[in-house]
C-alpha cells in the first residue's frame, strides 16, 4: 500500500491538470486509434456504463458492441465533472470481474503508454489513473486478508479489555468486601 497510494495520488493530480479543451479534443475524435478507443473502454468498464448497440460491425466494435459511443456519452467524455468523477473513485469497490474485463482489454498489445502519447496529450492523464487504479486494486487484494486479520485482532482486544475492565470491578468488589470484614473483625477483637 506504501507504493500503491502515493501512485493513485500522483495520477490523480495529473488527471486534474486536464483541461475542458483537452477532453472536448478528446471527445471530438471520430475514429478513434485502437489505442485510445481501449482506453476509454477501460474507462467504460470501470464506471460502470455499458457499451453502446454497435451500428456497424467494426474491428473494434467486437460483438455489436460500441464502446466509443459509450464514451462519448454524457456520462463520460460528455460529463463535465469526469475529472471530479475519475478522482474521486474508489479502487476498493472494483472486484475481480471488472478487473477480468479490464486484464481482457488492457492486454492488448497496442495498449501502452507509448502508443497513447503518439495518439493524443489529453488520454495521458487518463491512462495514468488507469493503471495506477488497476495497480491499488490488486495491492488491495493482497493486503486485505492482513486487514482484515488485524480488524479481527483489534476487535478480540475489546472485547478483552471489556473482560479485564470487568473483572478489575469483580475483583475491586471483592476487595472492598475483604477489606470491610476485616475492619468488622478488628472491631470484634
Amino acid at each position: 500500500m506504501t507504493e500503491a497510494i502515493p501512485r493513485l495520488k500522483a495520477a490523480i493530480h495529473s488527471l486534474k491538470k486536464l483541461t475542458k479543451s483537452e477532453l472536448t479534443e478528446l471527445k471530438s475524435i471520430k475514429k478513434p486509434t485502437i489505442t485510445i478507443y481501449l482506453l476509454m473502454q477501460c474507462v467504460c468498464i470501470l464506471l460502470g456504463v455499458p457499451a453502446k448497440k454497435a451500428k456497424h460491425k467494426s474491428p473494434m466494435n467486437k460483438h455489436d458492441e460500441d464502446w466509443w459511443a459509450a464514451a462519448t456519452s454524457k456520462e463520460v467524455l460528455g460529463n463535465y465533472q469526469l475529472v471530479d468523477v475519475l478522482s474521486n473513485f474508489n479502487p476498493e469497490r472494483l472486484d475481480h470481474d471488472i478487473m477480468k474485463q479490464l486484464d481482457d482489454v488492457s492486454s492488448n498489445k497496442e495498449f501502452n503508454l507509448l502508443n497513447i502519447t503518439k495518439a493524443c496529450e489529453a488520454a495521458i492523464g487518463i491512462f495514468h489513473w488507469l493503471k495506477a487504479t488497476e495497480n491499488y486494486f490488486y495491492v488491495y487484494e493482497e493486503c486485505k486478508p492482513k486487514r482484515d486479520a488485524l480488524m479481527l485482532a483489534e476487535k478480540q482486544i475489546l472485547v478483552h479489555q471489556d473482560e479485564v475492565k470487568h473483572r478489575l470491578g469483580a475483583l475491586k468488589t471483592l476487595q472492598d468486601k475483604l477489606s470491610e470484614l476485616r475492619d468488622e473483625y478488628k472491631a470484634k477483637e
